[in-house]
């Protein structure tokens, strides 16, 4: 083509038009791009924070107010993510689905989430405490044999019924002698059992206490005393003789077998055992029951009761 000297002319404009019209230069597009404009990254995970790993709130209605990015792959941020909020335990603590604020409610630990599309965040906890209102021991009427420790537990809550996390409890005993109890609540049941017809003792208060909020609670335990028989597949004619009202518990000479002692004719049983049975209180008329292994129905023997 003749260049154009004379732009001027016609055929010299059209050629200008034409280079326009073609972006001014080959391969068109924008430098660097991939000539429909690119695509955004990819949201590989999403991360929750608050100016650390965990939050804790100490009232209730107070707020916190969470944040949330959106990484790709190689863990640079994706910009322009919208994400949507919620809470693994709506009781404890709210979160608002659009902004991420969270509001306590009563005492417990949320996992706070924040979701951009399907992915999701790990749970951000956040740990609400409001005051202790009430304390529970846990068993609340637990029997001990002589010689061996139970561990009570404690559960304290607020007001409005939430589990208050964290709370360190104050354990003590009203009779140091026969049922001390350490730190952790573990009883010890230290009752003589040597004296003839000894039943044990009556409750004894076991006492869990916060010390912060001073609220308490107490389990009453019985130290018992009672005899221990062995049954063994094979034994038959076992003869055991009891005080009303005494502990019994029968020892399992074959570790590898469940045993367990039927009343043939009251309602008692020890139910299934491998080791030790649990106490069978002979709180049955005086007299004699014969009774039975309800998994080998050949060892027998008989209960008496004075």
């Amino acid at each position: 083509m003749r260049p154009c000297r004379d732009l001027q002319s016609w055929s010299c404009i059209g050629t200008v038009l034409a280079l326009v019209a073609c972006g001014g230069s080959r391969g068109g597009g924008s430098p660097g791009g991939t000539g429909d404009g690119g695509s955004a990254p990819a949201v590989s995970s999403v991360v929750v924070s608050a100016g650390g790993a965990s939050a804790t709130l100490g009232a209730a209605d107070a707020t916190l107010q969470l944040a949330a990015s959106a990484l790709d792959a190689a863990g640079s941020p994706v910009a322009n993510v919208t994400f949507a909020w919620s809470s693994d335990d709506d009781p404890v603590a709210t979160v608002d689905p659009v902004t991420g604020l969270v509001t306590a409610q009563r005492s417990g630990i949320a996992g706070i989430r924040a979701m951009a599309g399907t992915v999701a965040s790990p749970p951000f906890p956040v740990t609400v405490v409001l005051p202790v209102a009430h304390v529970s021991v846990q068993p609340p009427a637990p029997v001990i044999p002589t010689g061996r420790s139970l561990t009570l537990g404690a559960t304290a809550t607020d007001a409005l019924g939430g589990t208050v996390p964290g709370v360190s409890y104050l354990w003590s005993s009203a009779d140091t002698i026969h049922a001390p109890v350490d730190a952790g609540g573990t009883v010890q049941a230290m009752l003589d059992a040597s004296g003839p017809g000894a039943l044990g003792l009556g409750p004894i208060a076991i006492a869990a206490a916060d010390p912060v909020s001073g609220k308490s609670a107490s389990a009453a335990a019985s130290v018992a005393v009672y005899p221990t028989w062995s049954l063994a597949t094979g034994m038959a004619g076992l003869t055991v003789d009891v005080a009303q009202g005494q502990y019994v518990v029968f020892a399992n000479g074959d570790a590898s077998l469940y045993h367990s002692v039927v009343l043939d004719t009251a309602s008692l049983s020890t139910g299934l055992f491998t080791g030790d049975s649990a106490p069978l209180q002979a709180s049955l008329a005086p007299g004699s029951y014969a009774f039975h292994c309800g998994v080998h129905p050949t060892m027998h023997g008989t209960l008496v009761v004075h």
